[in-house]
């Protein structure tokens, strides 16, 4: 093994501060675990070390050699023990030692996982996103044990209060990036970084026009957008945006008519306004987790990046080894994480059960993964018709979007108006006469 990746000596420094100040135990212990050490002795030093503290016993050669008994002899004896200290000052720089121990053992991981992915990519029993899956979410994890450490609130106050000195300072009380639907926004604050939130519905009831119509506002107002169109080819959902975005009726351009070449005015400078806007689809039909993850990360480093789309949840493409329940689970899980990791919110349409096809849907009809998806969403969120034959008949129903979960404030409903000939929610106030 590279002596790049193992520092016994520093190792040897940790376990000696703890020694001479066991106070420092706390601080080390932001850090290190006992499988960061690579000397074996260290290891099981260190795992005796937690045991006493947990205890409030003192931690010294003796009673080090008791909680270790057997393996106190295997190590050394109480002259291993004694010698740990040996040259520590009394003035340490232990948590400068506990990260470099934390920060080798990682690296060691990392070397480890890269050698198992280069070992299993010959293996051709292994479908590639399956191998692609299982060493990112490893990778992911590893760079996860890299962040954190405990923070003083006093660190975090100022954080804090910068939010809510954001939140005062809004009108609107919009901190995040604006929906364009104000009643929504009143109520969430906007979509902030870090959360996941779901709309969910069953099919034809707008969560790809109410996803798309987000996406167009939140550009409009310089986000920068990636959009996973899963359920259509990009270029209907472009299309879908430039209708809503010209407030046209698509059926009207094939009739012709006195309005016609203005209705085609209105479609042409939307596309150009649209062309000019920050909204980037990604034309992988089914991605995987693992797929969506890579391109939103590739794309914040190229571009920059402000909010993820997912259209929709169930469309993804998942391991056929894993129950579906579990994988489309996993998936919230891994979109919540992605959320986190880069700090920008996610969008993802889910689509609900046929127990929510006539009565108002409800958490529990988002399946067996509801528990899951409950768990890691900020926002949940149901479209669902006021009025069933309404919805059918009529050209501007109302749509209730019912808010089922916010996690940083209040449930209800927000009521809609669906402008069916150019596919866009409205608030009821301006809805049509």
């Amino acid at each position: 093994m590279s002596t790049a990746l193992v520092d016994v000596e520093t190792e040897r420094l940790v376990l000696g501060a703890v020694m001479v100040n066991n106070a420092l135990l706390a601080e080390v212990a932001q850090f290190v675990q006992a499988h960061h050490f690579s000397d074996g002795r260290h290891r099981l030093v260190y795992a005796a070390m937690m045991g006493l503290s947990e205890t409030s016993t003192q931690i010294d050669p003796l009673t080090l050699r008791g909680r270790l008994g057997e393996d106190c002899e295997m190590i050394g004896g109480l002259a291993y023990l004694g010698g740990l200290d040996e040259g520590v000052p009394r003035m340490t720089t232990v948590g400068q030692w506990a990260r470099t121990v934390r920060e080798h053992a990682r690296r060691r991981a990392f070397k480890a996982v890269c050698a198992r992915a280069a070992e299993q990519a010959s293996d051709e029993g292994i479908e590639t996103d399956a191998l692609i899956d299982m060493h990112q979410a490893q990778v992911l994890k590893l760079a996860e044990s890299g962040m954190g450490g405990v923070s003083h609130i006093a660190k975090v106050i100022p954080e804090a209060l910068k939010n809510l000195e954001a939140y005062a300072a809004s009108a609107s009380g919009v901190i995040g990036i604006a929906t364009g639907l104000p009643d929504l926004d009143r109520m969430t604050s906007g979509l902030k970084g870090g959360e996941l939130w779901i709309v969910a519905a069953r099919p034809s009831r707008g969560k790809s026009v109410l996803c798309g119509q987000i996406a167009v506002h939140a550009a409009s107002r310089g986000n920068k957008v990636l959009f996973f169109p899963q359920e259509m080819p990009a270029p209907d959902v472009a299309q879908r945006m430039t209708l809503s975005e010209a407030d046209v009726d698509k059926y009207k351009l094939r009739r012709g008519g006195s309005d016609w070449d203005d209705l085609w005015a209105r479609v042409g400078k939307a596309a150009g306004r649209l062309s000019q806007s920050a909204i980037w689809f990604d034309g992988n039909e089914s991605a995987t987790l693992t797929q969506v993850r890579a391109a939103a990360r590739r794309h914040r480093d190229l571009y920059g990046l402000d909010l993820v789309i997912v259209d929709y949840l169930q469309r993804l493409s998942f391991d056929p080894r894993v129950e579906r329940w579990i994988a489309v689970g996993d998936a919230a899980k891994g979109l919540k994480s992605l959320a986190l990791a880069l700090g920008v919110p996610v969008l993802v349409a889910c689509q609900v059960n046929a127990e929510g096809e006539e009565k108002r849907p409800t958490m529990a009809n988002l399946g067996q993964s509801a528990g899951i998806i409950s768990a890691e969403a900020d926002v949940i969120a149901f479209l669902h018709p006021e009025d069933m034959l309404k919805w059918r008949e009529q050209p501007y129903p109302i749509v209730n979007l019912h808010l089922d979960k916010n996690r940083s404030g209040p449930t209800g409903a927000v009521g809609l108006s669906f402008d069916r000939p150019t596919l866009k929610f409205l608030n009821l106030a301006r809805e049509r006469a």
